[in-house]
Formats: structure tokens, C-alpha cells, sequence
């Protein structure tokens, strides 16, 4: 395993944040895939082709499993995990808050990451044991109480039998949050507010990154749960 495997990494994902930053008449090249609200551009499929390329020339012993077309059986210790453009429903709307996602993980492990949102260039990236980083400088979580923070939120568009508990969850938060009644203004268990951009990927590192104290997610069958 190179030693620079986290700079290589870096600088094929800015390489493929060209693509999707100049992209244009994206409505024109968007089908859906199992409804209105699972999207797929010419540029997810073309940003996962040139991600495939890099990547595996920089690991050849590596599996590939991308987010579009069909996935081969994975037999490999490495594993590149890619989702070309997560949030592309933002980005066909041009909303500009969407990313491309890498990890390289090792026997299922997540050992290296990087999640890169092209339109406010920033470049979040982590090796395993060894912390994470915004545009190559350190980032941590912020010390704020929950009673100071803002929760960041998911749905759950891609399995609805979830979304009642995840309604009662939001509900929960959105009853505690400061200054409403029977929680006085920054009470215990109380929250400032809370988000729901979309680009579920994208909301995560946004945690270490000191921005939000709590970020959840419902999708897919599974509940993502951030709390640093």
C-alpha cells in the first residue's frame, strides 16, 4: 500500500469535481430510476466511469462497487466504495449542495475517505486512526451543549416503512427544541433547530467540521446516526 494513498485519493475526487461543476443542460440528460425522487444523470455515470479508471490504476488489486449499473461479486481484501453524485436530485435542480463520496475500505473497514463538494470546494477527507481534515486542515467537533446546536436531518424517500418512525423521531427533536414549552429556554435535552438540506453523504462530515452537533438518517433500510 502506497504511502500517499490519502493525497492520490484527493486529487482524483477534485479532478472529477471538474465534471460535475461544469455540467450544463443536466434536466435534458436525467432519468429516473425507481421514481421521481431516485435520479440519475449522464454525469453520475460518467463521473463513476473515470473514478473506476483512477482508482483502480492506482490499487489494480482493488474492488470496485459504485453506486450506478450493476455490482460484481466483491472477493477482494480492498474495496473502493464510490456514490459519483450523492444529492443529485439538488443537482439537477442546479441547488449546488451535492458531492462526490470515496472510500477505500479493507476487508469491509473504511480505511481511507474523502467526500468533496465541488460547488463550495471543500475537500473533506480521513484516514483511518489518524483524524480528519477540511481542504487539508484538521477539523474537530464543535464543544457546543445541545441546547447551542443545530440537528441535521434525513428522510426517508427510499423505504416509506420507515417513515413513521422517523416523523416521531423529528417530531421528538422539534418539540425539545429551545424555548418551547415544557422545556425551558436551554434547558437539558433541548436543541437550537435543525436541517434538512439533502446530500445525505455531505451532511456528515459537517459534524467534525464543529457546524451541527447531531447528524440522522433514515434510508435504504438503515438508520445513519452521527453523534461526535
Amino acid at each position: 500500500m502506497r504511502t500517499d494513498m490519502l493525497r492520490e485519493l484527493e486529487r482524483i475526487v477534485r479532478l472529477a469535481g471538474d465534471m460535475v461543476r461544469e455540467a450544463h443542460d443536466i434536466e435534458q440528460v436525467t432519468t429516473e430510476k425507481t421514481g421521481a425522487a431516485d435520479l440519475v444523470t449522464k454525469y453520475d455515470v460518467a463521473v463513476q466511469g473515470f473514478l473506476k479508471r483512477e482508482l483502480l490504476t492506482l490499487l489494480p488489486e482493488a474492488d470496485f462497487f459504485g453506486e450506478e449499473g450493476e455490482h460484481a461479486a466483491l472477493t477482494r481484501p480492498w474495496t473502493f466504495i464510490v456514490d459519483p453524485i450523492d444529492g443529485t436530485t439538488n443537482f439537477v435542480r442546479r441547488l449546488h449542495y451535492s458531492n462526490i463520496s470515496v472510500a477505500l475500505a479493507h476487508d469491509g473497514q473504511v480505511a481511507y475517505a474523502v467526500v468533496y463538494d465541488p460547488f463550495a470546494d471543500q475537500l473533506f477527507s480521513a484516514q483511518k486512526d489518524c483524524g480528519a481534515f477540511c481542504n487539508g486542515l484538521p477539523i474537530h467537533v464543535s464543544d457546543k451543549d445541545m441546547a447551542h446546536a443545530v440537528f441535521l436531518c434525513g428522510s426517508t424517500i427510499y423505504d416509506r416503512s420507515l417513515t413513521e418512525q422517523n416523523f416521531s423521531l423529528l417530531r421528538q427533536l422539534y418539540d425539545r427544541r429551545a424555548g418551547l414549552p415544557p422545556l425551558r429556554r436551554g434547558g437539558a435535552g433541548s436543541v437550537s433547530g435543525g436541517r434538512r438540506p439533502g446530500g445525505a453523504v455531505l451532511r456528515v462530515p459537517s459534524v467534525p467540521l464543529g457546524l451541527r452537533r447531531r447528524q440522522s438518517h433514515r434510508g435504504r433500510g438503515r438508520r445513519h446516526r452521527h453523534r461526535l
